[in-house]
C-alpha cells in the first residue's frame, strides 16, 4: 500500500461534506480513503481556536508540519569531497563504510 498524503482538493472536498455533516465514512468512501484516515485529518488539522475543520487551514497547517520534517543534508561537503576521492581510486563500498567508521566525521 502506497503512501500518499491528502490533497487540496481531497481537503477542500473533505470541509464541505464535514459542514454539510457527512460521517467519516461516507467522507472516505468518496474520496477513497480510509475512514481513519479522515478522522486523523480533522483531528490533526481543525483550527486550534475554535476547533472546526476550514480547509485552507488544515491545508497551511499540513504544509508546515510537512516543512518542519525535512532533514538537512547528511553529509558536509568535506565527506563528499572525501568520498569522491576514494570512489576514484576504485574503493569498494566495504573499504569506504570500513574507512568512514575508522575517521572522525566533522559535520
Amino acid at each position: 500500500m502506497n503512501y500518499c498524503q491528502l490533497t487540496h482538493g481531497e481537503r477542500y472536498a473533505m470541509g464541505n461534506m464535514l459542514q454539510q455533516g457527512f460521517s467519516y465514512r461516507a467522507i472516505g468512501r468518496v474520496l477513497g480513503r480510509s475512514a481513519a484516515t479522515i478522522s486523523r485529518e480533522r483531528r490533526r488539522n481543525a483550527t486550534t481556536h475554535d476547533g472546526h475543520y476550514r480547509h485552507e487551514k488544515a491545508h497551511q497547517y499540513a504544509m508546515a508540519r510537512r516543512r518542519r520534517t525535512r532533514k538537512g543534508p547528511q553529509f558536509s561537503q568535506q565527506q563528499w569531497c572525501l568520498l569522491e576521492q576514494v570512489l576514484r581510486k576504485n574503493w569498494s563500498p566495504q573499504q569506504v563504510v570500513g574507512r568512514r567508521k575508522l575517521l572522525p566525521c566533522p559535520r
